[in-house]
């Protein structure tokens, strides 16, 4: 008979113990800054409280002055708190932009150039990033906000928009399927995990 349970008894415990990422619930972007011809890669990471709050924002690509767009936003965003053995810990979060600049060929820029300190383990980064193109038929600026999961290889699994429907979402969608990551670790082990990546389109003159 105890043979039988052990085996069970294994199982469920270590299912209880599985790591669960943070999940974002409510979000919202700023808007564009007028009259700037930047364009490229922000990455930040957020840390995540065990009541699903972001109570801090590390810059590890700045590209003015649309970091400051990722920061503002991203501090009134809300999570899930990221579980672990049933518990809620705080985690590390990856928010990733990609935005383009008003013209209608942009060449992918490079992912990382050198990271502000040391990225957290737990959280993912990017290693290879595609460019969404403006779509033919949208008009004007917008943001298209994508949680992607990945997984242990680093690889995307799964990608979804979290902003309202709009012209923008094909291409955003089709780019974010295309990212490739270093992945997440706990313990000294990749783990599945998601992160956010934004893109900004602006209407090419």
């Amino acid at each position: 008979m105890l043979r039988t349970l052990f085996p069970v008894l294994v199982v469920s415990l270590t299912a209880s113990q599985a790591f669960e990422p943070a999940r974002a619930e409510r979000l919202s972007m700023q808007g564009t800054p007028f009259n700037t011809a930047a364009a490229g890669v922000v990455l930040t990471e957020l840390t995540v409280d065990a009541r699903g709050l972001v109570t801090d924002v590390r810059v590890l690509q700045d590209l003015a002055p649309f970091t400051d767009v990722i920061r503002g936003s991203v501090r009134g965003w809300t999570f899930a708190a990221a579980r672990e053995g049933g518990q809620r810990i705080e985690s590390h979060v990856l928010v990733a932009g990609l935005f383009r600049p008003a013209m209608l060929m942009f060449p992918a820029p490079d992912a990382v150039r050198t990271p502000e300190g040391t990225p957290s383990e737990d959280a993912p980064l990017p290693t290879g990033l595609s460019v969404p193109p403006y779509p033919p038929n949208a008009i004007g600026d917008a943001y298209v906000v994508t949680e992607v999961e990945i997984g242990e290889s680093g690889g995307v699994q799964s990608v979804n928009t979290l902003t309202p429907t709009s012209g923008f979402d094909d291409a955003a969608l089709s780019a974010a399927r295309q990212w490739t990551f270093r992945p997440a670790q706990r313990e000294g082990s990749s783990v599945p995990t998601l992160a956010y990546l934004v893109f900004g389109f602006r209407q090419p003159n």
